[in-house]
């Protein structure tokens, strides 16, 4: 089997707690929050500047970074492919969150935050915040966890894919095939029954 197909990219991207009842936020637990930002590797991608370093884990060959503040995207940076042969980002974002039907707010961040095995995020406009945790569940998964206060209904864009990116949907995934076979798969809950 071909060398890049070996290196797939999937990306599982779950929205979690959007209608949520709770208010505020659940206190974390866990080693990994006494150790905030031990790293900076906020990046935003543009053509002028190269990403020295990415959030993988578990032995992935993709990674992210979150946005730097003064070039802020509601959503984490990438994927970036670590394919040794030829290194690229898939995205500028493939998940930018925001509020349904509010699509020209302007979003300011509150906190960016690398924890060893850990992205969050967090930003508000004027309709309310959204939160953001990135984790990888394994080499080829990383899962999304989202969450707004006020819980109301989300939207989720892409931005700035590569030009060499092709995208379909297939029922609850979007899917974004690079032509070297390279693939970005974004999967959503189903819709919840009324």
């Amino acid at each position: 089997m071909n060398n890049i197909i070996r290196h797939t990219v999937y990306v599982l991207l779950l929205l979690a707690g959007l209608t949520s009842c709770q208010t505020g936020n659940s206190p974390q637990t866990g080693l990994r929050y006494n150790y905030p930002n031990i790293l900076d590797i906020a990046y935003t991608p543009d053509t002028l500047h190269r990403c020295y370093g990415w959030f993988t884990d578990a032995g992935s060959w993709m990674g992210f970074t979150p946005a730097e503040t003064g070039q802020w995207i509601n959503g984490f940076c990438g994927p970036f492919s670590l394919d040794m042969f030829s290194r690229r980002w898939m995205a500028q974002s493939a998940a930018l969150v925001g509020f349904s039907n509010h699509d020209n707010d302007t979003f300011t961040p509150d906190s960016v935050c690398y924890f060893p095995g850990e992205l969050y995020i967090s930003a508000h406009a004027d309709k309310g915040s959204i939160s953001q945790r990135l984790n990888f569940v394994n080499a080829n998964t990383a899962l999304l966890q989202v969450k707004s206060q006020p819980a109301e209904p989300l939207s989720v864009t892409g931005s700035q894919w590569n030009k060499d990116v092709r995208l379909r949907i297939e029922k609850n995934a979007v899917i974004a095939q690079h032509n070297n076979g390279e693939c970005v798969v974004l999967t959503f809950p189903p819709p919840m029954p009324t």
